[in-house]
């Protein structure tokens, strides 16, 4: 989920003040974000940060078409750097994909084994969170024209990590959240120095619980359609 507010992204990802040549893209907020759907995400290039739009759901520079993209929304932490699908982006082409909060499902026993929703927000802050993010460039063949509208694709996936705190009640697993100490190295455009990787994941498990706080929310969410702030809200358990 997110609120899309360029004031906000600006400040807390230090992005360059835009002016009337280059004011980023703009998002209606999102309440209930879903696979292929466009997300904001902050790269860097040239040592300067980048607030761009991207699909979510990764698609490989070598996929022959996109249908993959669908079952690439997520990257596991522990395989990113061996998995063909994701180690190349992994390498080089690291990426945040702000988000002010995102549901999990909570299998409930019983009856028709329903899951409950749930809205997992920073505890400590209304501020969004940078999410530990990879992204491609997928040239599209459908459009003969490389320079043409659509000829390319970019596309995004977030890293997971095993679930820790008191979200492990809630799902076995949970998306890499990058500290402001690390989103540096981890948007350099070149291999990632040392233990990178296991640095941000133990500081993203370091950090919860506090990092997290969750609340029951209504199964409305299970439905791509709504889309309205009345999703985040704490609902009774269903």
């Amino acid at each position: 989920m997110a609120r899309n507010d360029l004031a906000t992204l600006t400040s807390v990802f230090d992005l360059p003040r835009s002016t009337p040549g280059n004011a980023p893209a703009s998002l209606p907020a999102n309440y209930n974000t879903a696979p292929t759907q466009a997300v904001f995400m902050v790269s860097e290039r040239d040592r300067v940060r980048h607030l761009e739009v991207a699909r979510w759901g990764l698609i490989p520079s070598w996929a022959k078409d996109p249908s993959i993209a669908s079952r690439l929304i997520n990257a596991r932490s522990e395989t990113v750097a061996e998995k063909p699908s994701f180690r190349a982006a992994f390498a080089r082409r690291r990426c945040l994909i702000p988000v002010d909060g995102f549901y999990e499902w909570q299998a409930v026993t019983g009856p028709g084994q329903r899951k409950q929703p749930f809205y997992i927000h920073p505890a400590a802050t209304s501020d969004p969170v940078g999410l530990a993010g990879l992204y491609e460039d997928w040239r599209n063949p459908a459009v003969p024209d490389p320079a043409g509208l659509g000829a390319w694709i970019r596309t995004c996936t977030i890293l997971t990590m095993p679930a820790t705190g008191d979200l492990t009640a809630i799902h076995h697993r949970m998306p890499v959240a990058v500290p402001g100490d690390l989103m540096d190295p981890w948007l350099a455009p070149q291999p990632p120095m040392g233990d990178l990787l296991t640095d941000v994941v133990e500081s993203t498990a370091h950090a919860q619980p506090g990092l997290w706080a969750a609340h029951p929310v209504t199964r409305a969410v299970n439905q791509v359609a709504n889309n309205t702030v009345d999703l985040i809200r704490s609902a009774p358990l269903e």
